[in-house]
């Protein structure tokens, strides 16, 4: 038979404290958001790009934890960007996320919103290294411009 009653011999687990940023998480992110602009924007323009002109945001860190034999195991996620980029035809809007995965790993996302619905058109993990060529590929792609390779 299994107890449903807690188990009162282990510490109780600060949930809210574990997944606090600290005031070292923020100064990481901050300093990766530049690093990611500063790569995003080695080569090509934000007009290259097809931005639109005040849409840039800045996406927010986010922390997740597992608990295992070896106590909790934080992870941090540095947050990313998000732009959004003119369509060719005009009717919907496009959007572009660039969200740290983990190590040097980044996921691009492009989003359609449409009809008031938001479809996701494009989705792939590329490293820092890629990430002006990749995106500016994947913006062209959506655009119709030419295929990614």
């Amino acid at each position: 038979m299994t107890s449903t009653q807690p188990d009162l011999t282990q510490p109780r687990l600060d949930r809210e404290a574990i997944l606090r940023l600290t005031d070292e998480d923020e100064a990481l992110h901050q300093k990766a958001i530049q690093k990611v602009l500063t790569q995003l924007f080695r080569k090509y323009k934000a007009e290259e790009f097809f931005f639109v002109p005040n849409t840039f945001k800045v996406e927010r860190p986010l922390v997740s934890f597992t608990v295992g034999p070896s106590g909790v195991d934080r992870r941090l996620c540095l947050g990313g960007v998000r732009y959004d980029f003119e369509s060719p035809r005009g009717e919907e809007r496009l959007e572009i996320s660039i969200r740290h995965s983990e190590g040097s790993q980044f996921n691009v996302f492009v989003s359609v919103h449409k009809g008031g619905q938001i479809y996701t058109r494009l989705a792939t993990t590329i490293g820092f290294r890629e990430l002006d060529e990749h995106v500016y590929k994947c913006v062209q792609a959506v655009r119709g411009e030419h295929a990614i390779r």
